[in-house]
This record gives C-alpha cells, sequence and structure tokens, in this order.
C-alpha cells in the first residue's frame, strides 16, 4: 500500500513537471517571437503604418505554431508597439513622444544592475574620449576640488564626479542617461561600500582625472574600466 501511494505521488509530480516544463517552453517561444518583432521594428525594418503578414505566413516564416504567435502579438498589442484592425491585419504603431517615453522607463525599470551598468560604461568610456579632445582647464579645477570636499558624502561625489565628465562632452543626451543610471541605481539594494572600496574609487578617480588633464585617451579610458571592474566586484557581477 505504502510503495502504491508512494509510487503514484511520483508518477503525479513527474507529470505535474512536464506540463511545466511545456508550459514554459510555450512562453519562451512566446517571448522570442516578441523580440524578433521587436527587433524588426527598432531596426526601421518594420516602420510605423506597416501591415504585417497575415498570422499563419508569420507564424510560418518564425517557424512557431499560431497559438504562440498570438500571444506573442497580444502582448505588444497590450505595450502599444502593434494595432490589430479586425478583419483589417496588425499595424505598426506610429508611436508618440509619451510613448516612447514610457517604453524607456519600461526598459529601464526592468533591467537588472549588470545591464544598467554595461550602459554607464559605455556612455562614460566614450563621453571620456569627447572630454578630453575638447578640454576644459575650469572644468577640471572643478573635478578637483569636487574631489576634495568633505561636505557631501562620497556616494555624492563618486555621482558628481561621473556626471561631471558627461557634461564635459557637451552631450545633453548622455547627461540624461547618466542621471537616470544613478536614479536608477538607488532604487536597488546595493551591497554597502567599505572604507577600503572608498578609499580605492577615490584613488580610482583622480587617475581618471589625471589622464583627463593630460589628454590621455588610453590610460583614462584603462582606468576608466578598472573602475567599472571593481563596482562589478562590489556587487558579484563578476
Amino acid at each position: 500500500m505504502c510503495c502504491c501511494v508512494t509510487g503514484f505521488s511520483t508518477n503525479k509530480k513527474a507529470k505535474a513537471d512536464i506540463v511545466m516544463s511545456a508550459s514554459e517552453h510555450k512562453t519562451r517561444l512566446s517571448d522570442m517571437a516578441q523580440e524578433e518583432i521587436l527587433y524588426r521594428i527598432n531596426s526601421g525594418e518594420l516602420t510605423p503604418g506597416t501591415r504585417l503578414p497575415s498570422e499563419p505566413e508569420l507564424a510560418r516564416q518564425m517557424g512557431i505554431s499560431r497559438g504562440i504567435l498570438r500571444e506573442a502579438l497580444n502582448s505588444l498589442e497590450a505595450k502599444g508597439y502593434i494595432t490589430r484592425i479586425p478583419r483589417g491585419g496588425s499595424h505598426i504603431t506610429q508611436r508618440e513622444e509619451s510613448e516612447m517615453s514610457e517604453s524607456f522607463s519600461r526598459a529601464l525599470i526592468s533591467a537588472d544592475l549588470s545591464e544598467l551598468l554595461s550602459l554607464r560604461e559605455a556612455i562614460e568610456l566614450y563621453c571620456f574620449r569627447l572630454a578630453a579632445e575638447q578640454y576644459n582647464e575650469e572644468e577640471l579645477d572643478k573635478l578637483e576640488k569636487l574631489l576634495d570636499r568633505t561636505d557631501i558624502t562620497p556616494e555624492q561625489i563618486d555621482r558628481a564626479f561621473h556626471y561631471s565628465i558627461t557634461r564635459m562632452s557637451g552631450n545633453n543626451l548622455f547627461q540624461q542617461l547618466i542621471a537616470l543610471y544613478f536614479d536608477r541605481a538607488q532604487q536597488m539594494r546595493l551591497p554597502a561600500v567599505t572604507k577600503k572600496r572608498l578609499s580605492a574609487a577615490e584613488a580610482e578617480h583622480r587617475r581618471i582625472l589625471e589622464a583627463l588633464r593630460n589628454q590621455d585617451m588610453r590610460g583614462g579610458q584603462a582606468s576608466l574600466r578598472k573602475h567599472f571592474r571593481n563596482i562589478r566586484k562590489r556587487c558579484f557581477i563578476l
């Protein structure tokens, strides 16, 4: 009796695992279909107003079932990427500025720390080059004074230092993106910064500043990359 009950329980669990596995597989396929259509939209292949192929044809092109495709289209419609017209097919939506802003906000909120740091690193590496090329001694002096301040927290100094480099690039969009990064990072539960790490970060900042003064592109970008490696280590990303 006991063995029969155990065997029945095991079979029941196995069946549940199979159902769950099939469900997860279907969800992954739907997500992949969404990503493929979004790629075509964001790359410009599918422009606003473009009518998508019929569901049977699109499902055939993507190698998925119509049911999975329908799930992907439902999700894209809910997010505002497509409009579906009864008997008129699915069309790429002309997105307004507010909708694009909302879409970017959703992407920013859903990104993990590793993705956010990668974005920030790419921006800052490029901004460092622009800032070095446009050499502004007055701004560099302000940066040096910033690093010497004792009336604000090390975290405030860190944010102001990196924001200042993007400001020196002269690109307003980069400034806004870095500001958004720090706002988002503040909402995350990051590991506490030790005194040892604060001291190391200050030394890294001064090396970056020295490279800016010397217009040392290679040295400065190497220092920035090391700075980001250390941030990742502190956050257990590496």
